[in-house]
């Protein structure tokens, strides 16, 4: 969550967490095709070009060439809060089932966790825009 060695900015990065709590994915925040807007803490917002969330279970998993290097690859798993993260982290685990094309070049799947238990935690997750 706190690389500042400049030359690992240009090699393939799998981003966890969103933000607030990653200066990389602040850095590279942007480049997604569905991003974190606001400037001013504490950034509770995910931008699509088709929506905008602000609920704290929305997730997003997204795929950029790096701008550092457009050889490679960049992910983000994060979520509008850390429920949100969670969700994406689960969504990422079964990737094939949630993006059809994820090997191919950019793309994003917003995602929305489910609590089937009741229980206050993340279970599940159900996609709910993706970019294909």
């Amino acid at each position: 969550t706190e690389v500042v060695a400049e030359e690992d900015w240009k090699e393939n990065m799998l981003i966890l967490g969103g933000v607030l709590t990653n200066v990389v994915a602040k850095k590279f925040n942007e480049s997604f095709p569905a991003f974190f807007p606001s400037e001013e803490f504490p950034y509770r917002k995910l931008e699509t070009p088709q929506e905008s969330y602000s609920d704290g279970n929305i997730g997003v998993i997204a795929k950029t060439s790096n701008p550092e290097d457009r050889e490679k690859k960049i992910f983000l798993v994060a979520g509008v809060q850390s429920k949100g993260t969670k969700a994406a982290v689960r969504a990422f685990k079964d990737l094939e089932n949630v993006v059809e094309h994820y090997s191919a070049g950019q793309f994003y799947a917003v995602v929305k966790g489910l609590d089937l238990n009741s229980d206050g935690e993340i279970d599940d997750y159900r996609v709910i825009e993706t970019s294909e």
